[in-house]
Formats: structure tokens, C-alpha cells, sequence
């Protein structure tokens, strides 16, 4: 029987997609985007570094605020 969780089914997508581009779209769906990032700078710089979160977000596409709207930008934007 296989152990299925929400840990173990994110670290089989990291090895199996490895360089394949889905990693940070993981991390940011998932929320642990601002961890992976504070780590990277600690590593990387010594000390973690500040992320505003409208940075993880992508902008709404315009074709789409044009059909509705109600919908306004993501700050940032």
C-alpha cells in the first residue's frame, strides 16, 4: 500500500518533472512559494529577504479583463 499525501505526492512531482518548468507553479499553488524563497536567499545571501506576495502573483490577461468587467488587475500590475 502506498503512503498518499499531499508531502509525498509534491516530492514525487519534483523528481519526476525535474527541469521540466512545474516546480514554482507547485510551490506558489500550494503556498510554500515565500518559504522556498527565504530559504533560497539565506543560502544564497546570508539572510532572508522581504517578498511582497502580489510578486507571486502573474498578471490578469487584458482579453480577459475586457470580456468581464468586474474583474480589476492584480496589484502590482
Amino acid at each position: 500500500e502506498a503512503d498518499v499525501s499531499l508531502e509525498n505526492i509534491m516530492k514525487e512531482r519534483r523528481l519526476e518533472l525535474n527541469f521540466e518548468g512545474h516546480r514554482w507553479f507547485d510551490l506558489v499553488r500550494t503556498g510554500k512559494a515565500m518559504d522556498v524563497m527565504k530559504n533560497h536567499f539565506i543560502i544564497m545571501e546570508g539572510a532572508p529577504r522581504n517578498i511582497p506576495e502580489y510578486q507571486f502573483l502573474f498578471p490578469i490577461p487584458l482579453a480577459q479583463i475586457q470580456i468581464d468587467p468586474t474583474l480589476t488587475q492584480n496589484y502590482g500590475y
